[in-house]
């Protein structure tokens, strides 16, 4: 399955959501898998483990993008477990009249919710990182 599906957006989005899919994008729980050091929990909020999905969708700053966010999806929030079942579920859209491009814009609001992420993490920006520093 070609993850792009002829979307407009730049490559680093597509190249991103390529890592979200294949479960590489480097979340504590990746990074913990694999080297055994660090702590797997959410650093944002620390209610969960640091999943893909997590990160995207249930964690409380993520939750708050998402309510603020100019798009809904839905219908396919009970797929947000599992990436790529969500995925295929998001897809099915790219046909409908501005379809692609509410998967592009969905796709960026992942990348912001990504890039909010790091901002807590990296420099102890938001709210959640100003409180543990």
């Amino acid at each position: 399955m070609e993850i792009s599906c002829g979307l407009n957006m730049k490559h680093k989005l597509k190249h991103f959501w390529w890592k979200c899919l294949h479960t590489i994008l480097p979340v504590n729980e990746v990074i913990y898998s694999r080297t055994k050091q660090g702590d797997p929990i959410c650093k944002c909020c620390g209610e969960g483990v640091e999943s893909v999905e997590h990160l995207l969708f249930f964690c409380s700053n993520a939750v708050n993008i998402w309510r603020h966010s100019p798009i809904l999806w839905d219908g396919i929030q009970e797929y947000r477990t599992n990436l790529w079942h969500w995925w295929d579920e998001l897809i099915g859209a790219a046909n409908r009249e501005e379809g692609r491009k509410h998967i592009t814009l969905t796709i960026n609001i992942c990348w912001q919710i990504w890039k909010s992420r790091n901002e807590v993490v990296f420099n102890g920006q938001g709210e959640e990182g100003v409180r543990r520093a």
